[in-house]
């Protein structure tokens, strides 16, 4: 994913996870992705 993002001069990725699915927060957070903020009150 880092290469593809270099190749392709991607400088911003951005996805939505469920605040209470910590194994997927996780695996984030190892992923080099950091929280920005919190949608209240937010259905899909």
């Amino acid at each position: 994913m880092e290469e593809h993002a270099r190749t392709n001069k991607i400088r911003r990725l951005e996805l939505s996870v469920d605040a209470n699915n910590a194994p997927a927060l996780t695996l984030y957070r190892k992923m080099g992705f950091d929280k920005e903020g919190i949608k209240r009150d937010h259905c899909f």
